[in-house]
């Protein structure tokens, strides 16, 4: 769900996967749940340093 505008930019559709796959992706420190379920309950601005960050590491964002 796009809450804020600050959330939505355009990806080369390579870079998407990846970067969905990482929040897809399930481990067990966090219980085997995946990185999105817990990132959910987090403040906007922690998601969005977060998924920044994510994007950065995987070429989307400098």
């Amino acid at each position: 769900m796009v809450c804020h505008t600050r959330n939505t930019f355009r990806i080369p559709a390579l870079i998407r996967l990846a970067v969905s796959a990482h929040f897809s992706s399930k481990r067990a420190k966090l219980g085997g749940l995946t990185i999105h379920q817990p990132m959910r309950t987090k403040p906007f601005d922690e998601q969005h340093r977060y998924a920044l960050a994510i994007m950065r590491r995987n070429g989307a964002v400098k």
